[in-house]
């Protein structure tokens, strides 16, 4: 059964959060609704769809914001009803909204994508989604940011001369070292560009120039 967003917000996304520890009754752990063009996160003042959605200014909704231990955002979940592929529907907004908190709070932020059945989770901006089996406890995200803000590169090491100081070996384990780094850049610039290729296609697509396309294959 096809459920729109607010079913599918209510009966599955909220109930598999609270599995997961987190309450959305509790806005000290989430907050719902969050004007991300408009709130301050940096002191914690929130604006929600019902105070900003009347005036004038610019204003995009965050379905979920979760929250640290500090009371500061960590993750953006972004919702799509059960028929729609949380990943392509809703990817590109999610990322719009992670842009605005790390305007305000100069910190990236987690992102979640989902419609109920199926969650992806990105760790961005740094690596590329994955989809995953559940939304993830307010530890294991603390952890995980404690990772990618104290992560180093592998270059900045430096070799352990008790464990080999053969000169080719040291020269070896550098020159690995250092293509390791290249293809995690690679990787990196690739993303990129898919990432602008696939918005491209979806503009396209909204303004029914794909199917044109598709017409004069068929047609030649």
């Amino acid at each position: 059964m096809d459920l729109n967003e607010f079913k599918t917000r209510k009966e599955l996304i909220d109930k598999s959060l609270f599995t997961m520890g987190w309450d959305v009754n509790n806005k000290s752990q989430v907050i719902i609704e969050v004007d991300t063009k408009q709130s301050e996160f940096k002191p914690n003042q929130y604006k929600f769809v019902s105070e900003t959605l009347k005036n004038d200014l610019e204003s995009k909704y965050a379905d979920y914001i979760l929250l640290d231990d500090i009371g500061e955002p960590i993750a953006i979940i972004e919702a799509k009803r059960t028929s729609k592929d949380p990943f392509l529907a809703a990817s590109t907004q999610a990322e719009e909204y992670a842009k605005d908190v790390k305007a305000k709070t100069g910190k990236d932020i987690f992102i979640f994508l989902s419609n109920g059945h199926e969650i992806w989770f990105w760790n961005w901006p740094t690596q590329n989604a994955r989809q995953v089996k559940g939304f993830f406890t307010k530890e294991d995200l603390m952890k995980l940011k404690w990772i990618n803000e104290n992560k180093q590169s592998l270059d900045s090491f430096e070799v352990d001369q008790n464990i080999t100081n053969r000169p080719k070996v040291v020269e070896c384990v550098k020159r690995i070292v250092q293509k390791i780094e290249l293809l995690k850049e690679k990787q990196k610039e690739s993303s990129d560009d898919i990432n602008i290729l696939f918005d491209a296609l979806m503009q396209k697509a909204f303004k029914g120039e794909l199917v044109k396309w598709k017409q004069h294959l068929e047609n030649s």
